[in-house]
């Protein structure tokens, strides 16, 4: 299901190698390229050297936070948007958005690829119009 003009390249982050090769699936089967890693520094490497219209990612993941890909990414690929899928609590209250660049969607886990999939459809063909 391609929305017309959104077919997208994909860096999907997860630790989860089941819900990782999922994901990818699930892009693929929608008519997008997706590429996966399952850490953040390899996710930095693909993003130097591959350019990506949008990249899933959930920086709480890990047992140590990390909001470093989150900045680093700016700089190395300034034109991908960024996703950040997460079931995490430490921000409960919005203040995530205060301290990450605009940038950056924030979605709570779980949903439904379906789902996540129209949401990163909507969200390119608004940033291309």
């Amino acid at each position: 299901m391609v929305r017309k003009n959104v077919r997208m390249n994909v860096l999907i982050v997860e630790p989860d190698g089941a819900l990782r090769a999922r994901r990818v699936a699930a892009f693929a089967d929608a008519g997008h390229r997706a590429v996966s890693t399952s850490h953040a520094d390899k996710a930095l490497s693909l993003l130097r050297r591959r350019s990506f219209d949008l990249m899933l990612v959930d920086p709480f993941a890990e047992r140590d936070p990390n909001l470093s890909i989150l900045v680093v990414s700016r700089v190395s690929a300034p034109y991908c948007r960024i996703v950040l899928l997460t079931a995490s609590t430490l921000f409960v209250s919005g203040e995530l958005f205060s301290i990450l660049p605009a940038s950056i969607d924030i979605l709570r886990a779980p949903i439904a690829d379906r789902d996540l999939i129209i949401f990163c459809e909507e969200t390119r063909m608004r940033l291309s119009a």
